[in-house]
């Protein structure tokens, strides 16, 4: 069985060239199960606590991106401009940890930036 991802904007329209790609002809059936996935809200809840437990309190997620089997959130920290790493996420929301930024990983990220600019007055 083959999975598809897709948004929802004016409904759900498979078209057709994936349709055919997925072994659909035009005029053929398929079953489908409709899933809803984690909105971008309950999907930044995840990875902002995530990141809190583990990378620190001035860690923030940026806004969630669809890969093609799961979420990345880009890693920005309080007083830094850019991003130091990602949070990355199952299509059901689960952080995926070997695939995630480790603190470590985030200090040297830092630590290649140079020496921490000043906070804004």
């Amino acid at each position: 069985m083959s999975v598809l991802t897709l948004p929802v904007t004016e409904g759900i329209v498979i078209p057709s060239s994936t349709a055919e790609l997925l072994g659909c002809p035009p005029g053929g059936w398929v079953e489908i199960e409709v899933r809803p996935l984690p909105s971008p809200e309950e999907l930044r809840n995840k990875a902002l606590h995530y990141a809190a437990r583990r990378l620190g309190d001035a860690v923030f997620p940026g806004e969630p991106i669809w890969t093609g089997d799961g979420w990345r959130l880009p890693l920005r920290v309080r007083h830094h401009e850019g991003t130091f790493g990602q949070i990355l996420l199952s299509r059901e929301g689960e952080v995926v940890e070997e695939r995630t930024t480790s603190r470590k990983e985030l200090v040297e990220a830092l630590d290649a930036e140079g020496p921490d600019p000043a906070p804004a007055q």
